[in-house]
């Protein structure tokens, strides 16, 4: 999705990079190009920071019951130019610490709920073919899921 919306590079930083390489070669590859693709390991963090335009964070760090953790520091993302943009995955809870301190910092900054939400929109359409509208799930989300946006 990235490349096709015309992304030059994408930074993945991992804890086990060359396992995430080497799903990203049998998968992901043939769709990147023209896409410059680096798959780097967790100590190389800090050097990518300073140059993200976009940030997302994929793992399950500071979701509930653990919501005060972040899996970064103030002082890595002090590190975000001011243009970055933050999406934190976790979407329990709203906001996680990670977009808290991003918003803090200036930068703007998103939860997981939204994207939660409309994948479960797409689901439902994949099946029962039936479109509903996105305020629809948005509220629903809202009241069901504990208000996770």
């Amino acid at each position: 999705a990235l490349a096709r919306a015309g992304v030059d590079r994408v930074t993945i930083v991992a804890r086990s990079p060359d396992r995430i390489r080497s799903w990203l070669d049998e998968r992901a590859a043939p769709h990147l190009h023209p896409t410059r693709l680096a798959c780097l390991p967790w100590s190389d963090l800090e050097g990518v920071l300073p140059d993200a335009g976009w940030l997302v964070q994929a793992t399950t760090v500071g979701m509930h019951p653990y919501g005060s953790d972040s899996p970064l520091t103030d002082s890595q993302i002090a590190c975000f130019p001011d243009t970055c943009v933050v999406h934190d995955l976790v979407y329990r809870p709203d906001p996680t610490r990670l977009v808290e301190r991003s918003r803090a910092r200036g930068i703007e900054a998103h939860t997981g709920g939204r994207m939660l939400a409309f994948q479960a929109r797409e689901a439902f359409r994949a099946w029962t073919g039936l479109e509903v509208p996105d305020p629809v799930w948005l509220e629903a989300l809202r009241i069901q899921a504990c208000r996770v946006i």
